[in-house]
């Protein structure tokens, strides 16, 4: 049996994936305060931030290629997604 917080979890949705370089995170709460991390596909650390009220994460920066988006969530559960810069 899934928890509230757990149906809350999988009701985020990231888009557009793929994306030209900016990210928005849809079904977060107004109150939902929650930190990224961005991996490379080798698992290697790039980037670590708190998500802000705007809901969007920048990406321009990095290469076009594959990345993991890790969302980690105040109770102490994360989400990963693959998502992809053209």
């Amino acid at each position: 049996e899934l928890t509230v917080n757990e149906l809350q979890h999988n009701a985020i949705n990231v888009y557009p994936n793929p994306t030209d370089g900016l990210l928005t995170i849809e079904g977060l709460t107004q109150e939902t305060s929650l930190n990224y991390t961005i991996y490379s596909m080798d698992g290697d650390l790039l980037e670590q931030n708190a998500l802000d009220f705007s809901k969007t994460i920048d990406i321009n920066q990095l290469a076009s290629g594959m990345y993991v988006l890790q969302l980690n969530f105040p109770d102490g559960f994360s989400k990963r997604i693959s998502i992809t810069k053209k």
